[in-house]
């Protein structure tokens, strides 16, 4: 699965946080247990981009200049 899949999958999640936070409004006799489950959707959601995000922020640095087998060095030339 592409990167790019996943983070449609991410803007889905939010969507569908985004209807739960609606529907709390519109019935507030479950409206506490709807905006609970909208945030820990959107929080899933944040989740996972960061980790695609990540994931793809590592992967380029792999094909990049910078890194060695030996890992990213700095300016000093330690290793990181």
């Amino acid at each position: 699965m592409s990167a790019t899949t996943i983070l449609l999958e991410v803007h889905k999640l939010n969507d569908v946080s985004d209807h739960l936070r609606s529907l709390a409004g519109q019935h507030p006799v479950v409206s506490e247990g709807l905006l609970a489950i909208s945030s820990h959707v959107r929080n899933s959601a944040t989740i996972l981009e960061e980790l695609v995000t990540t994931q793809m922020s590592h992967a380029a640095m792999k094909d990049s200049t910078i890194w060695s087998g030996e890992g990213l060095r700095c300016h000093s030339g330690r290793l990181w």
